[in-house]
């Protein structure tokens, strides 16, 4: 019921901007099934344009851009920052105006606080603030932040790499299983089993290791419960940099190791399932959009049989009483009284022309 009432605050969202829902349309691009060639060409000008900031950043933090090697920056590199982060401004200007007929927004403030909204704005706002730096204005001082900072604010457009799952559905998958109710629900229960185990070894290697004379490292790492806890989820994790325990403290960690396997195994059974299930019910959104693009499908050709079928039946009946009027009109004729005596008059005639 709440995904019907949302499809229908969509729909009329889109009715009542015309202008942004065409452009939503474009911004889609091949994830609306009734995507045009604008809409594919924009998504792939907008996932090369995202791949390519990835590279210019990879670049960037070798060549460095700091203020005494900005000089010696290439053109073309500063060039293809330029283009790269022109179209990011050009995308985040589409996305603001079409934010009242996306499903996810429905207004532009939502849009602005939303994280795709966040990642947009740390993406073009530090370049563009840069350019306004030494001035006296308030732009100014932001500007001087936003160079000082400028290595930064430009690994920040790694975080475009996020924003993917808006063409590729494939990406966006762990977030709708992470955002499930029940996923929620059951990882919450996992995290807080193992929140208890963490506590729990972690008590009992100190009560093991804070009295070994043997190393006295050892009894200061885990002289109490909270200097034992970052040692005791590192072993959690099944890692061993350290070795040098009690033979107490050994047989723990024979113990903490399968619960840490039964826990890795719960939570990844836990998510398995989430994806499990969610891609059950894609490929039954699936099933249900292509059969219903059969009934569409088949009630248009149904229609036009029967709209052809009444043509025909039309154009006859037409043409059945444009006849019906001529052979009435041609009966009227001959009943009146002057087609009798032309008649009469045109049979003498022959009669004579006969005699002759």
């Amino acid at each position: 019921l709440q995904q019907q009432l949302h499809g229908y605050q969509c729909r009329a969202a889109q009715l009542m901007n015309p202008g942004p829902a065409a452009v939503a349309t474009v911004l889609r691009g091949s994830q609306d099934p009734d995507c045009g060639s604008c809409a594919a060409t924009f998504e792939k000008v907008s996932i090369s344009m995202i791949f390519a900031s990835v590279g210019l950043a990879l670049l960037e933090s070798t060549i460095g851009f700091s203020e005494k090697e900005a000089a010696e920056v290439p053109l073309w590199l500063q060039t293809a920052e330029l283009v790269v982060v022109g179209w990011f401004t050009f995308e985040f200007l589409l996305r603001f105006y079409a934010a009242p007929a996306e499903a996810q927004h429905l207004s532009r403030r939502r849009y602005l606080v939303s994280f795709c909204g966040i990642i947009d704005m740390l993406s073009v706002f530090p370049y563009w603030l840069s350019k306004f730096a030494g001035s006296d204005s308030i732009l100014g001082h932001l500007g001087s932040i936003a160079d000082l900072h400028d290595e930064e604010f430009r690994l920040c457009r790694l975080l475009r790499l996020l924003l993917l799952s808006n063409y590729v559905p494939s990406l966006g998958l762990i977030m709708r299983v992470l955002q499930d109710s029940r996923i929620q629900k059951d990882l919450s229960v996992a995290l807080y089993v193992t929140a208890t185990c963490w506590l729990f070894f972690a008590t009992m290697l100190h009560l093991a290791e804070a009295g070994d004379d043997r190393h006295p490292e050892m009894a200061h790492r885990f002289r109490s419960v909270l200097s034992a806890m970052p040692f005791t989820l590192i072993h959690l994790t099944g890692d061993y940099p350290l070795v040098d325990y009690t033979v107490v403290a050994r047989l723990v960690h024979v113990v903490m190791l399968v619960t840490a396997q039964g826990l890795v195994g719960v939570a990844g059974g836990i998510i398995a399932s989430g994806f499990t299930r969610e891609l059950k019910e894609y490929r039954a959104q699936e099933r249900e959009r292509r059969r219903n693009a059969t009934k569409v499908l088949g009630r248009c050709v149904r229609y036009w049989l029967f709209r052809r079928r009444w043509m025909k039946l039309h154009g006859a009946l037409k043409e059945q009483a444009q006849r019906s009027q001529e052979a009435a009109a041609q009966a009227k004729e001959r009943s009146s009284l002057m087609f009798r005596v032309m008649r009469l008059v045109h049979g003498h005639t022959s009669i004579r022309v006969r005699m002759a």
